[in-house]
């Protein structure tokens, strides 16, 4: 015990206690998350790629209808600015061939949010579905 700090006698069984259970925890951790290298790994970093690539189809369909709420409230800047990066990864799966006609009717739809005339709202729908 430190005569002239008398708080670091019962500080320090704390800290000890608390970095062994840090240490356990990280082991705990080690042993229940598989290597990147693994084939656990690969299945597991594949399940999670192509969840995220669901939650980002439906994300991005939903885009044209965000769109014309924005214009419709007279922000047009805005909804084209958001427009952008939905736009660009859309073309690039209809590049690639990824989603088939759903993926050029949501690109259709968003870019007739600024155009006068209406889109259909079923690309959505198929996207989504």
């Amino acid at each position: 015990m430190d005569p002239l700090n008398p708080v670091a006698s019962t500080l320090d069984p704390a800290i000890a206690q608390i970095y062994a259970q840090a240490s356990s925890l990280r082991e705990k951790l080690r042993a229940s998350v598989p290597a990147p290298d693994s084939d656990e790994g690969r299945r597991r970093e594949a399940e999670l790629r192509t969840r995220r690539t669901r939650e980002l189809a439906v994300e991005v369909a939903a885009t044209p209808q965000r769109l014309r709420h924005l214009v419709e409230g007279g922000k047009m800047q805005e909804a084209k600015r958001q427009w952008e990066m939905p736009k660009r990864l859309l073309v690039s799966w209809h590049q690639r061939g990824i989603g088939g006609d759903d993926v050029q009717a949501v690109i259709d739809e968003g870019d007739a949010v600024f155009t006068l005339k209406p889109a259909p709202e079923q690309s959505r729908q198929r996207l989504s579905g």
